[in-house]
């Protein structure tokens, strides 16, 4: 497990730099499209935006609050929002590989029969883009005192 979170922290950090200078929604992107979510499932915008607000209040229930404003905002029902999430994440897990799974999700068992569930993604996903902001201005920073000093 540990070598696991540690790919993760190493991914992310190249993510950091790779990303320098991209806000959360283009962070979001990188990542759904590394995973391969599909675009052309309703699902893969439903997600993006349960991540965001995962991301933004991580204290939210998905079923009892995500799903509910993510209802509201597209007008269907929460149960809609929860099949079209599922099926747009399990779409990616039998295209993609399981150790891409992994570098994001350290934690979930990576079972080939059974994709991770949503809340798994959408609470994951959310916590990568934690480590990645956090990653992020620690490398803007270092960045900026590098730049700073060549110059003086």
């Amino acid at each position: 497990m540990k070598c696991a979170i540690n790919d993760t922290i190493a991914y992310v950090k190249l993510l950091a730099q790779n990303l320098a200078g991209c806000d959360s929604n283009c962070a979001i992107l990188a990542i759904m499209f590394d995973l391969a979510i599909p675009v052309n499932y309703d699902g893969f915008e439903y997600l993006k935006s349960a991540i965001t607000i995962q991301y933004a209040d991580p204290n939210l229930d998905l079923v009892n609050d995500i799903y509910e404003i993510l209802a509201k905002r597209y007008g269907v029902s929460a149960d809609v929002i929860s099949s079209a999430v599922r099926s747009a994440i399990k779409s990616a897990w039998h295209h993609t590989e399981p150790t891409k799974w992994k570098i994001y999700l350290p934690t979930v068992s990576m079972s080939k029969n059974s994709a991770p569930t949503n809340a798994e993604v959408i609470s994951g996903l959310a916590r990568i883009l934690e480590l990645w902001q956090g990653c992020s201005e620690s490398y803007l920073r270092q960045l900026h005192k590098e730049v700073v000093s060549c110059g003086s």
